[in-house]
């Protein structure tokens, strides 16, 4: 059973690259490469997750829940919820429009949502 630490490391390994290379090419502090590879450290955000997985040129699928091609899951639990993401065209729409709304107007769409 592999961690995300361990897909990260195995993957910047495998590439030949230092924990400064892949900060530079994803855009963070090395310190925080340090924290994806250890163990007990931080969970990448989903923009730095698409960002090493482009980096360090394996599949998101892999990087993210450890699976291979043709769908086997190398182990059962999931490295980030799955429920903290959209979930279908319309909400990733619509996360997608929320984010780059300023804040005020993004204040108002919540209270008119929380308000149903």
């Amino acid at each position: 059973m592999t961690t995300l630490a361990d897909r990260i490391r195995s993957a910047r390994r495998q590439a030949q690259y230092t924990r400064q290379n892949v900060a530079r090419g994803v855009g963070v502090a090395v310190s925080a490469v340090g924290q994806w590879e250890h163990p007990a450290g931080t969970t990448p955000s989903p923009e730095h997750m698409i960002a090493l997985a482009g980096f360090l040129d394996v599949s998101l699928d892999w990087l993210v829940f450890g699976r291979i091609a043709g769908g086997g899951a190398a182990h059962a639990p999931a490295a980030v919820e799955l429920t903290l993401f959209a979930q279908d065209d319309f909400e990733e729409h619509m996360l997608v429009l929320c984010r780059s709304a300023d804040a005020e107007l993004r204040s108002v769409v919540l209270a008119m949502l929380a308000a149903k």
